[in-house]
This record gives C-alpha cells, structure tokens and sequence, in this order.
C-alpha cells in the first residue's frame, strides 16, 4: 500500500514539472509571439511611412511637372509674341529696277537695283545677306554677279554677260528667292561684232529705210544720192541669230 501511494505521489510530481515545462514553453511561446508581433508592427509602420513617403515624392513630381508644362506655355507665348514682334519689326519688301533686269549686252556690263523697305514703306536698314547669280538658260552656264550695298537699304547687283540668249538671273536675300526671281534675262550680241559686210549695194538716193522678209529679201527705201550700202549678217551656221544684220548706210545730200 505505501509503495502504490509512494508511485501516484511520484506520478503527481512528474505531471507537476511537465505542467511547468508546459507553461513554461507555452510563456516562451506567448513571448515569441509578441515579439514576432511587435517587429511586424514596426515593419508595418515602416510600410506605412515608406508608403507615405511615395505618395508625397509622387505629389511632388506632380507638382514639378504641372509647373514646367506652365512655364513651358508662358515660354512659348512669349516666344510667340516676340516672334510676332520681330517679324513686325523686321518684314521687309524688295523693289527691282534697273536695265539688267530685262535685257543686256554681250561684253557690256549692266546692273539691276534692289530697294528694300520696310512694312511702313521706309527704307529698311538693317543688314541682310543679298546675293544674285546669271545663268544661260540652254547650258546652266553661270555668269559671274557681284552684288555691292550702295546704301542700308540698296543693294547694286552688277554683271557682265558673256554669252547672247536668254538668262535667268536669281536675286536672293538671306538665301531666299525674292517676289519674281528668277528673272528672264535676254542677252542680245554686241552689234560692234555682228560679222564682217556680206554684201554692199550702191547707186541708191539717199535711203532713208531698210527692212526684211521672210525670205530674208531686203527692201530699201531711197530718196537722194548714195555713196555706199553695206549689209552685215552673223555666221549663217549660227542657231539663235542667224537673221540678225547690221546696215550702215552713208550718203552725200544732194546740192541744190
């Protein structure tokens, strides 16, 4: 009897440590718990502030962009205004006159004059790059041109053609074709070098006139004495003049 009593004390004291490791365990358990807890709390807190962080960096890129499309409009508003401003204030006509515009010489020189104005008709005077240059329409052959400002707001464009037929001649200002260029230019061939006499005629009163056919028949008109009649004609072989001629015609009056 007594040792059965000795085996359930002793039973007892084994359920009593192991309730104790039990507890001890489940206080070491609950205290992990809260520890895992408080981290997670502070992680969430981190969370927290790293989410609230973002949301301000994100107002302020907002912000910064909302501001930089304002400044780039104003920018282009008052680029747009200063643009206007200027091109009020810069516009500019030309004006061309001048005997090289239309027809020259060959071997003679000629010129053509640029004015330009400004958009209330005065004289434009700020500077601007006016260059010009002659070619021979039939061969793209370039003549030289030079161009010479005579006043802030002339500009002289002088050349020398070389060849007879008809030109371009392109005027430009701050490489841009001027209203009108390139202008047809047609070169005639210096009537001191026609050709040499083909035919002399004499005998005839005083001519006076002198035309052609079409069959390049010649018809004189005559009123007096003639002492000489000399007809000049270009090289037949020639393609672009060959029915131009030169006449000189000299006379004595006749006495009363």
């Amino acid at each position: 009897m007594q040792t059965l009593r000795q085996e359930l004390t002793d039973r007892d004291r084994e359920i009593a440590r192991k309730d104790e490791e039990s507890e001890r365990e489940k206080q070491a358990l609950r205290q992990e718990l809260t520890r895992k807890e408080t981290e997670l709390t502070g992680k969430e807190a981190e969370v927290t502030r790293a989410e609230e962080t973002i949301r301000r960096e994100q107002q302020q890129i907002q912000e910064m962009r909302q501001r930089e499309t304002e400044l780039v409009q104003a920018k282009d508003r008052e680029m747009a205004l200063l643009q206007q401003q200027l091109g009020e204030k810069h516009s500019y006509t030309c004006q061309v006159s001048g005997p090289g515009l239309t027809s020259a010489t060959v071997n003679q020189p000629t010129h053509v004059l640029v004015q330009l104005t400004d958009s209330s008709g005065r004289p434009y005077s700020l500077p601007l790059n006016v260059t010009a240059q002659l070619e021979l329409v039939s061969k793209a052959t370039p003549t030289n041109v030079s161009v010479a400002m005579t006043s802030p707001s002339q500009y002289e464009v002088s050349y020398t053609p070389v060849s007879r037929g008809q030109h371009k001649l392109h005027v430009q200002v701050n490489d841009r074709e001027i209203n009108g260029s390139p202008f047809t230019v047609t070169v005639y061939p210096d009537p001191r070098q026609l050709g040499h006499p083909v035919r002399t005629v004499t005998g005839l009163n005083r001519p006076y006139g002198i035309a052609f056919n079409s069959h390049q028949e010649m018809i004189v008109s005559e009123c007096g004495v003639i002492e000489c009649l000399s007809l000049t004609s270009e090289d037949r072989k020639s393609e672009h003049l060959d029915h131009m001629v030169t006449v000189q015609i000299r006379w004595n009056t006749l006495q009363a």
